[in-house]
């Protein structure tokens, strides 16, 4: 009964991951067994043959009974004085990750330089204007990630089965770049767009010697973390090799978002405006527009793992292939301050990528396919005490992030700097942008694993 209620259960289980079993019970006398012991039961002895009234002759108490082999899948029969231990074991791993992802591309241009004599200093495609962030320039460089990963699991050798589950995160990602005057003077600093009204090149310039002081920061954040979990049947051992088919689900959580901020001094004879009324020189308006995406996939997964032991040493390689669907957000935000000797003195509602005309959150979903690949080399330590190092390549396509969903072109009629502010007129713009890019992590890793 013991074994009818185990196989139940482990059947009933539904989940998706590796199953590291495998690679514990390779061949050779430290591994358990994968398959059912030989069943054999004592033949039925012949019935004595008396003749006359003579007994027949007995046999030898010591003398062995034929054994006779019952059919592979039937379930051996002990005697109540020698029970059998039932063939399964639990695990457990935890590992250190180094990985690396995929760095932020940022399709238009968000910082510009040209020099003070331009009619408009750093418009995009002007002669001597450079990008110095965006299309052209510099994108979201992330460093490499150090994280972690925990797995369990247990597997059953009488009906061959594992279940694993495992979860892993990496540490938040950020980028941080900021932007003041350039070049002794000579070079202006600004905010490139299109203006959708007139359909040419413009620029809101943050610093101007003499005319405005001003700097502005691109911040973002990358935080990527995920779990899943597995059944995993094993194939019978052939010439040391192990192969296990695995089934079940995976969850990964990608989080991003991109913060361009600006901050200007008005001098005199600076002129600007906020909410359409002019500034005095000392005025301080600041501008923040945010783009945040969020990427929750769901999926179902099939895979398998081939493997292999030498002496106390393993080697294994794992693929899995998820189709599920991609739960995608993106939320756009942005307000711009005025202060005014050193206090705030007003409000809008709105920056200069980020408007009225686009602010908010849009929510598509997407059926798409994620492929991992993971490579372990390992070495047991003792029966019950491991270490490996793993590599690890994960690929997901048609995701949200943040760089990819900024539109540059803008209708200043609803930009608070902008003295057309609060006209209302022309196209609303700019607009929410949904493009779909791919996403990649990979690196190694570095574990510790124990057999109970």
């Amino acid at each position: 009964m013991r074994r009818a209620i185990l196989g139940t259960l482990a059947m009933s289980i539904l989940g998706a991951g590796s199953v590291v079993a495998q690679s514990w019970n390779g061949p050779g006398p430290e591994g358990a067994t994968a398959h059912p012991p030989a069943l054999i039961q004592p033949a039925a002895a012949a019935p004595a043959q008396p003749t006359g009234k003579a007994e027949a002759k007995k046999a030898p108490a010591h003398a062995a009974a034929p054994q006779v082999p019952l059919c592979p899948t039937c379930p051996p029969i002990l005697p109540p004085s020698q029970p059998e231990p039932y063939p399964y074991f639990s695990w457990g791993s935890v590992e250190q990750l180094i990985w690396s992802i995929k760095d932020g591309k940022v399709h238009v241009p968000l910082v510009t330089t040209g020099p003070t004599t331009s009619a408009v200093p750093g418009a995009v495609g002007a002669p001597d204007t450079v990008v110095l962030f965006g299309t052209g320039g510099k994108d979201l460089d992330y460093d490499q990630a150090v994280g972690g990963r925990a797995t369990v699991g247990v597997y059953d050798a009488y009906y061959n089965l594992g279940l694993e589950a495992s979860v892993f995160r990496l540490e938040d990602q950020t980028f941080f770049a900021s932007f003041t005057g350039l070049d002794g003077g000579n070079r202006a600093l600004s905010r490139p767009f299109l203006d959708a009204q007139t359909g040419l090149q413009q620029v809101n310039i943050i610093d101007l010697p003499g005319v405005f002081d001003g700097g502005m920061a691109i911040t973002s954040q990358s935080r990527f973390w995920g779990l899943d979990a597995n059944i995993g049947l094993s194939l019978p051992c052939h010439d040391n090799l192990n192969v296990d088919f695995l089934f079940g689900f995976r969850y990964l959580d990608l989080r991003e978002d991109i913060d361009i901020l600006d901050a200007v001094t008005v001098l005199e004879p600076g002129i600007a405006f906020f909410n359409g009324d002019l500034l005095q020189a000392g005025d301080v308006r600041t501008k923040n527009d945010r783009f945040r995406t969020m990427n929750q996939y769901y999926a179902g997964q099939l895979g398998a793992r081939i493997g292999t032991t030498f002496g106390r040493f393993f080697l294994y390689a794992k693929t899995m292939v998820a189709v599920g669907n991609n739960h995608r957000t993106l939320s756009i935000d942005g307000y711009s301050i005025l202060f005014r000797n050193g206090v705030p003195a007003a409000f809008g509602d709105g920056g200069l990528l980020a408007t009225r005309t686009n602010i908010g959150s849009y929510v598509i979903n997407k059926v798409t396919v994620v492929p991992e690949l993971q490579v372990a080399l390992g070495c047991n330590i003792t029966d019950n005490l491991r270490i490996f190092v793993t590599y690890n390549f994960l690929y997901w396509a048609e995701v949200y992030r943040p760089g990819e969903m900024i539109d540059a072109t803008v209708n200043q009629a609803f930009v608070p700097i902008s003295p057309a502010f609060g006209t209302d007129t022309g196209p609303r713009q700019p607009l929410p942008v949904l493009n779909s890019t791919s996403f990649w992590a990979q690196g190694v890793g570095f574990g510790l694993g124990l057999k109970f």
